[in-house]
């Protein structure tokens, strides 16, 4: 959340879940591009990271990581996250997409 790429490689090295959620549903992923650290994005996209979760509640439900850092106005985020979906092709997100924006 606070911007620290290589502490996300230690973690994960360390055996943290890079897709684990909150209450809300909302995953590393979705806070890095929420708060614009694409550094922690592209390392937790790396790492494999899911970029088809969708939160399950609060401001941000029903929407991936894309549509959180569109709504939220983080365009360099969003063009990281539209760029990773582009090159890691998913016919389910892809058709989720179409539908919310």
């Amino acid at each position: 959340m606070r911007g620290h790429h290589h502490a996300v490689g230690e973690l994960a090295q360390g055996g943290a879940d890079v897709n684990l959620a909150n209450a809300s549903g909302v995953t590393a992923l979705m806070w890095a591009a929420l708060m614009g650290h694409t550094e922690v994005m592209e390392v937790l996209l790396a790492l494999g990271a899911d970029h088809t979760k969708v939160a399950t509640a609060g401001d941000y439900a029903n929407k991936t990581a894309l549509e959180a850092a569109v709504q939220k106005g983080e365009e360099e985020a969003a063009d990281v996250l539209r760029e990773w979906a582009a090159e890691h092709p998913d016919a389910e997100y892809n058709a989720h997409l179409a539908r919310t924006i």
